[in-house]
């Protein structure tokens, strides 16, 4: 884990930060091999809120009181040595965020509870008026029966965050400037530097 003395002050706040921007977790969990799916999930107080299809092979073995991990990446970008304000004695680097977290399952098959948890998620997520009772009384009996929910308990937070620590403020300012010129679809990692430092 690299998290350098400068950041333990906002670690809390930028793991928090990290899962709601990037919420397409990455569920493993040791089976008699690794099993690894995706899923969106919200983050509610020290819980996440998701669910699977229940053809999802994955959900047979997702049972309640097993432990598994979610992994959650961030916008990332390569960053070019030509960036800094020193271009002698740098070389490319990678800038990016991940967090490990572990977590307990509780699996949620009854559909009142279903329905609630996907209310939830819909607000978490949905920018717009629409929500659940757009949906006819058949489609939505349709959608909950092909559904599992899940409410994951967050046990550990691990992080690990490469957003240049070991520069100047005047490297990270020129950093951001050029991932926010350059417009890639990495740059993003820029409004993750910038909201940290708060430099630009």
């Amino acid at each position: 884990m690299f998290i350098p003395i400068e950041l333990e002050h906002n670690k809390e706040w930028l793991e928090k930060k990290i899962i709601q921007h990037n919420p397409l977790a990455t569920l493993i969990l040791r089976n008699e091999e690794l099993e690894v799916t995706s899923l969106p999930v919200s983050l509610s107080g020290n819980k996440l809120l998701g669910h699977l299809a229940r053809r999802n092979n994955i959900t047979k073995i997702l049972t309640t009181g097993t432990h598994a991990h979610l992994v959650f990446n961030s916008h990332n970008s390569y960053i070019s040595p030509t960036w800094y304000r020193n271009k002698d004695y740098n070389v490319p680097t990678w800038n990016y965020c991940t967090i490990l977290a572990k977590v307990r399952i509780n699996k949620i098959t009854d559909k009142e509870e279903i329905k609630t948890l996907l209310e939830k998620q819909v607000a978490y997520f949905e920018k717009t008026n629409w929500s659940m009772s757009s949906l006819s009384e058949a489609l939505m009996n349709e959608m909950l029966s092909e559904i599992i929910g899940f409410e994951f308990e967050i046990l550990s937070l691990k992080s690990k965050f490469k957003i240049s620590q070991n520069r100047t403020d005047e490297d990270r300012i020129s950093i951001m400037q050029n991932l926010n010129e350059k417009k890639n679809e990495n740059y993003l990692i820029h409004n993750i530097m910038q909201d940290f430092y708060e430099l630009v």
